[in-house]
């Protein structure tokens, strides 16, 4: 709960989580993409996502089911590629290794890309943000990486960004039981 109150209100459609190991970015993350899939139409989607297919089962898609879980949010249906929540919208599961048009589905309000230093092309990284553009009034993108370097792809792409449009946090938290004990 210690992050909740960072993101009660949307402060910028850009949000990059990132630091070290156990720091609870995707916890964070996940909690967010649940509150701000909660009360939008039942046709928007969200996707949640790795650079690796192989890696989400374990990883986005289980702290999706535990932010849900904590929550209390009801679902109308559940699969490894896609929660349904019940008064809310579709949360879908992608690989970003290859290049994804979301304009396949119309009403794109977020995605989540989960251990973003994985990025090899801010082509891409730009395309998938441009594709997804499709509820301007109503659209969030976040990144959580755990480190990043000069010629990480994610960070390249933030650092164009215009200040107002993002947010960037180095994810450190005292209390959070997920942390690893080299958390800071």
């Amino acid at each position: 709960e210690v992050y909740l109150p960072l993101f009660a209100e949307k402060t910028a459609e850009n949000v990059l989580l990132w630091g070290g190991r156990g720091a609870g970015r995707s916890y964070t993350a996940a909690y967010k993409d649940v509150l701000f899939c909660l009360g939008k139409p039942d046709d928007c989607t969200f996707f949640v996502g790795r650079y690796y297919k192989d890696d989400i089962e374990k990883s986005v898609f289980r702290q999706i089911r535990i932010a849900i879980k904590d929550l209390g949010v009801q679902t109308e249906e559940f699969s490894k590629d896609r929660i349904k929540l019940k008064g809310g919208c579709e949360i879908r599961f992608e690989s970003f290794k290859d290049e994804l048009n979301l304009r396949s589905s119309p009403k794109t309000i977020g995605v989540w890309y989960e251990e973003a230093q994985q990025a090899d092309n801010i082509i891409n990284l730009i395309n998938l943000r441009a594709t997804a553009r499709r509820v301007p009034d109503c659209f969030l993108f976040i990144a959580t990486m755990n480190r990043t370097k000069p010629n990480d792809a994610m960070y390249e792409l933030f650092k164009r960004l215009d200040d107002s449009e993002k947010l960037v946090i180095y994810a450190c938290v005292w209390d959070n039981q997920f942390a690893s004990g080299s958390v800071m």
